[in-house]
């Protein structure tokens, strides 16, 4: 599925000493797989990606290579394959990135400013700045002195939508998995029930990424003092893999993003309308009354644009 939790970046360190007299012959297997690695005199960290490991006697195209969904079982004949060079429980993780897409009411780059808007939602040193990522404007959300590029847990949102038309050149995606009914009734118009692929400009697809190094990885079940890739393989084999990185995932966001959720106020059917795109045209009505400030003070304790869309967001990447 598109819109489940997965992990996009599996980073971890292999020595080179464990490999042997074949090095060479690992790093074309990686090549084969497509997967990217760093290579130092006396490691590799390899780099993978496991949204973008590639489907057998599949043919693609620019409209295939994106990173929406994860394929178990490609991941784990991955880390099968893997584990004839060198002992899974050796290979240490160095970072994992938590990714969660969802289709939302508005444009993804509208849900910025209220995450931006008030640091006080926040705890502790965390606070949430806004940066460029080459596409569109995105939320960096982290302690305070974290940068995108470190720090132990940090959480990146975006416009995926943008980014994928935009890296790929292309407008619209197909599919590598089946999509589930669910999803392409969230879709709609953007869904071609004839090519069976996703229209980007007809989608408001929004990517919410925690990127997790350090000590924030022993928030997955380990057996070590630290995560190994041993780890990861079993919890797929336990069939635990998908549960745990959403638990992950929501506490993160909770603990950092949602420590102190404000309700929406909505008592009855009146408040319901007034916070409604309803409530529009009457401005010039309570103006012409000469209570136009009464009005919008009342309209305003009941709730903010800014609380829809965060009640949104967290609906959408927490709850469900």
């Amino acid at each position: 599925m598109i819109i489940e939790a997965k992990i996009d970046k599996l980073d971890f360190t292999i020595k080179k000493v464990l490999l042997g007299g074949r090095l060479e012959e690992f790093k074309a297997f990686l090549s084969r797989n497509k997967v990217a690695y760093h290579n130092s005199p006396c490691y590799l960290t390899v780099h993978l990606n496991p949204t973008k490991l590639r489907r057998p006697n599949v043919i693609y195209n620019d409209t295939m290579e994106h990173n929406l969904q994860m394929n178990i079982g490609l991941l784990k004949k991955f880390l099968e394959e893997l584990e004839l060079y060198v002992n899974l429980e050796v290979l240490n993780v160095k970072e994992v990135h938590i990714a969660k897409d969802r289709l939302m009411e508005y444009p993804a780059e509208t849900y910025n400013a209220p995450l931006i808007n008030d640091q006080t939602r926040y705890k502790g040193r965390t606070k949430a700045y806004e940066i460029n990522n080459g596409t569109t404007p995105s939320v960096f959300i982290g302690a305070e002195n974290d940068s995108l590029n470190n720090g132990s847990s940090g959480e990146v949102n975006y416009s995926k939508d943008d980014q994928l038309e935009s890296e790929l050149g292309v407008d619209e995606i197909t599919p590598l998995e089946p999509l589930e009914p669910e999803e392409i009734k969230m879709i709609g118009k953007g869904y071609s029930k004839y090519t069976g692929r996703v229209k980007l400009d007809e989608i408001n697809l929004r990517r919410s990424e925690r990127r997790l190094k350090g000590d924030k990885l022993l928030l997955f079940p380990h057996t070590g003092d630290k995560l190994t890739v041993a780890d990861i393989t079993k919890m797929i084999k336990e069939g635990t893999l998908l549960d745990t990185i959403n638990k992950i995932y929501v506490d993160e966001k909770i603990r950092t993003i949602f420590p102190n959720k404000k309700e929406p106020t909505k008592d009855n059917d009146l408040d319901k309308f007034l916070v409604s795109s309803s409530m529009s045209r009457f401005d010039n009505l309570f103006s012409a009354m000469g209570l136009y400030q009464n009005y919008k003070e009342y309209t305003n304790s009941v709730i903010s644009e800014d609380d829809l869309l965060l009640e949104e967001i967290y609906q959408k990447f927490v709850i469900k």
